[in-house]
Formats: C-alpha cells, structure tokens, sequence
C-alpha cells in the first residue's frame, strides 16, 4: 500500500515538473528567457511616455509586416523570439522633464547567460527641440529581429537644455548598455550608433570626440567610448536645419541657432558653427561611418552628407555614403536605410573577424 502511494505521489511530481517545462518555453532557451523577463520586472519603474498614434508611425514604416524583395524586412511584432522593454530609464530623471531618459529595447530572446549580441543604438532626430523614441520603436524590433540588441532613446532638449547636454545623454546611453553586458546581453565591444537628422549630429559628435570638448567637469572621463561605427540618415554637419543655413549667413536671424549658441554661452556665430561640426572632431582614428541621404530633402541639403564624406576619406576613415531617390527629410525610406544599416555594421564586424 506504501509502495503504491508513493509510486501516485512521484507521477504527480513528474507531471508537476512537465507543465512548469512547458510553462517555462519547454527547453533550456525558455527557462532562461522567462528568468530573463522576470529580472526585467524587477526594475525600478519609471514613468509612462507618450506614444506617437500607429497612424503617424505608419507613415514612416509602411505596412510593416510585408516582406519586401529579398530576406530584409521591417518586423512591428514582438513574437516570443525577441525580449522587448518599454519605458525604461538610462540615468536619473530629471524632475522637470520625467520622459527624457527613457529607452525602448529589443533582444534576441538569449538561450544562455552568456549570451550577448552586437547593440545599436538609435538617436531620433527633432531639431534639438523635441524628440520622440516610438518613431522608431519598429526599427528597434527590427534590427533585433536581425541578430541586433538595439534601443531608441530620448534625450533632454531645448528651450531648457543645450547642446552639450544631449552629447552627454547619447554617451550616457552608451554607457549605460555597456556597463551592463550580462544584465542586457549586449556585446561592450559592438556597439553601434545611428542617428536621424539633428540625432544624426548628435551621434557623430558623440562618437568622434568621444564627449571632449562637450562634458561638464563632473562628465569628463567617465564614458566608455568605444563606438564601433556609426550611421546617420539626413544629418546637418552645421547649422543646416530648417532655415537651411549653409554658413553663417542668416545665423542672426535664426531663433534655433541663437538659443543653441545661448545655452552654450557662446557668442561668435563661427564658434558655434565649429562646435556642432563633426568635421571639427575628426580623426584617422574615428569609427566607419554609413551617410544616408535623401535626394530630395529640403531641410538638409545632400552636400551636407557629401562634405562629412570628403572629410573622412581626407582622413582615410572608412566610409559609405548612399543617396535615395526622391525620398525627402520627413519621407524615410526605412526599410532600405536599415537594411543599408545591417549590411554596413555586419561587414564591420566581418572585418575584425567578429
């Protein structure tokens, strides 16, 4: 009788063990996954961002789960493969402005601890004025759906906070995944930036000084910089934004070029102009560096993007530029310029035999 009771009670064990496999993702990679998960609850919550209307988005992205020519393809879907957070924080916030830091991610679902993919980066655009991360929140779960830990950020901005502070952000973003390669899976030595319009700026000034010349005492020396490369769609390399200002020509008669200049306390229109250049900070040793450029953008001319391209081959920095045909500064050929995205940085790796 014993025996029999036992023998019910180790079936209903092993019936017991069976429905928590199952629960768990039926295997080692769904175990780890849930736990994965569960860690991510645990963060501390931050405050809910407003999110840009699907109609709004749709007009950037397309029908996003339409397979285009070949095997690329935007992906809006967070399936079971891929771990997804919304809404968190890459620093403290700011009191005043509760939704500056705040960061979308996606991963390939990791299988083991050890796990770790190459990270990019995205740095919206909005003129240093406003900027919004759901614009990019499908090409987040893309590029993860391609091999990428990848994450948007927002950033502090104008009228209440200067140049410098956004370059201070982006490294802190980057330091923040960095830092953290077990916890987030990413890989410390892949990490790529890109940027959209002024976020293209930004991520360039980010990644060729490496904050020098842009951090507060307290800033300085505190980032890890190794950005393995970056690229930019539509960036202004001066202060070519919305008044399509080519020089200094017009600059007293620009309200963004003044309150930029005011919040850095500089005066000298030249100075300024120098100080937002990422020619400025370029070296031989500067990352690869992917241009993207609509042939019909009417806020950021292409010599723009043709000038950053002279100035790297000049200093012998491996670079790419691309133009797309009649696409516009609002117009984005998305699919295209992640799929020119994904070849650039998979090459890049290539090439280090990574």
């Amino acid at each position: 009788m014993k025996q029999r009771i036992l023998y019910f009670v180790l079936v209903l064990l092993l019936l017991l063990l069976v429905l928590m496999f199952a629960l768990a993702g039926c295997g080692p990679a769904g175990r780890y996954e849930s736990n994965f998960a569960d860690r991510v609850a645990r963060l501390i919550p931050v405050p809910k961002a407003e999110t840009t209307p699907p109609d709004v988005r749709d007009d950037i992205f397309g029908d996003s789960n339409v397979v285009s020519e070949g095997a690329f393809r935007i992906v809006s879907e967070v399936t079971p493969d891929i771990v997804f957070l919304e809404n968190q924080s890459y620093r403290e916030t700011v009191e005043t402005e509760p939704l500056a830091h705040l960061f979308d991610f996606a991963v390939p679902a990791p299988a083991a601890a050890e796990d770790v993919f190459p990270l990019i980066l995205f740095v919206p655009g909005g003129s240093w004025t406003e900027v919004d991360k759901t614009f990019f929140r499908d090409a987040v779960v893309t590029m993860a759906n391609h091999g990428f830990a990848a994450a948007v950020i927002n950033t502090r901005t104008l009228p209440d906070y200067g140049y410098s502070t956004q370059i201070e952000d982006v490294l802190d973003a980057v330091n923040f995944f960095a830092s953290q390669p077990e916890f987030y899976h990413v890989d410390p030595q892949n990490v790529f930036l890109v940027g959209f319009s002024s976020g293209g700026n930004l991520a360039l000034n980010a990644a060729y000084s490496a904050g020098a010349g842009f951090a507060s005492e307290e800033k300085a020396g505190t980032w890890q910089t190794g950005i393995r490369a970056v690229g930019t769609y539509a960036a202004p390399i001066s202060a070519n934004v919305r008044d399509n200002i080519a020089g200094l020509a017009g600059l007293g008669d620009n309200t963004l070029a003044q309150a930029l200049m005011e919040k850095e306390g500089i005066s000298d229109p030249e100075t300024f102009l120098n100080k937002i250049d990422p020619i400025t900070y370029l070296t031989p040793a500067a990352p690869p560096t992917l241009i993207l450029q609509g042939s019909a953008d009417e806020v950021v001319d292409l010599s723009q993007g043709e000038a950053l391209y002279a100035a790297l081959i000049d200093e012998n920095v491996p670079t790419e530029i691309i133009t797309y045909a009649r696409a516009t500064h609002e117009d984005i050929p998305m699919e295209k310029v992640l799929k020119d995205i994904n070849r650039f940085f998979k090459e890049k790796m290539e090439q280090e035999g990574n």
